[in-house]
């Protein structure tokens, strides 16, 4: 329970050793640039282990929030944001997984 939000989220990781699901809640978006009153949620699907979607948990809501910056006057676009958050996020992974040979 945060500010008036009342969450929470369940976890089955089935037939797997380990979990490799993450799961990221961004509650404080005011220093990326986010009006404080708005709360981030993100399930990142581990395919084949949970090194990517532990990745994107800690770099995903930077890359948004350098968009959103990009945006100084009028309405933010966060659709835009987001998705450019996004495609940023997997271009980082991708060039690491490649430089190191991971398989996430």
């Amino acid at each position: 329970f945060k500010d008036g939000l009342c969450f929470g989220y369940h976890e089955d990781q089935g037939q797997r050793p380990g979990m490799e699901n993450v799961l990221a809640i961004f509650e404080n978006f005011s220093e990326l640039r986010f009006n404080n009153k708005k709360t981030g949620f993100a399930l990142f699907d581990g395919h084949c282990g949970k090194q990517a979607a532990t990745f994107c948990k800690n770099h995903v809501a930077q890359h948004v929030a350098e968009h959103l910056n990009k945006c100084r006057s009028g309405t933010p676009n966060y659709e835009e944001a987001i998705l450019k958050g996004f495609a940023r996020t997997e271009q980082q992974w991708m060039e690491k997984a490649s430089k190191y040979k991971l398989e996430d």
